[in-house]
């Protein structure tokens, strides 16, 4: 990281705060010259939720009226233990969100269609857009709402998701 031209070099050391932690322990010379260190906590179960929730949507995934955050925060909680959640961190909400679409597409393949407690009937036409590869824009605009229920969520958590 000497700097023998007149270009200033700028080096971003990113990664899990144990793993950096060894890397500058190492002591191979560049500890010195880190001009900032910024540590990002680990997020919490409930930002872990947030982060879920908001990737559902982005992904035409809408909670159903008996779907929340806590009731979401809950399940992780009582089904993963905290060593398996900080070695994971944020990427939780993916693995979440992978889960919840497999459960989707079992519904879509065994017929378990059903209608949530606002009477709106779940059509089969709408969990084929999670598992169509191929998205096409007219079929977009013809879909309905996906709703994701809580027990969409807690079998994804209890499978293994």
């Amino acid at each position: 990281m000497n700097n023998k031209n007149e270009y200033n070099t700028l080096v971003i050391l990113t990664g899990y705060s144990l793993d950096l932690q060894r890397l500058l322990a190492s002591d191979i010379g560049f500890t010195g010259k880190l001009i900032f260190r910024i540590e990002f906590p680990e997020p919490t179960t409930t930002e872990i939720v947030i982060m879920f929730f908001s990737k559902m949507l982005s992904k035409g995934l809408v909670p159903a009226d008996t779907l929340n955050i806590n009731q979401v925060v809950q399940v992780v909680e009582a089904h993963t233990d905290a060593d398996w959640r900080k070695e994971r961190n944020g990427y939780i909400s993916d693995l979440l969100l992978q889960a919840v679409r497999r459960e989707l597409k079992k519904k879509q393949v065994t017929g378990s269609f059903g209608s949530d407690h606002n009477g709106t009937i779940h059509n089969p036409k709408e969990y084929l857009m999670i598992s169509s590869p191929v998205r096409q824009k007219k079929t977009l605009q013809a879909v309905e709402e996906v709703l994701v229920t809580f027990e969409d969520v807690q079998n994804a958590v209890m499978t293994g998701g």
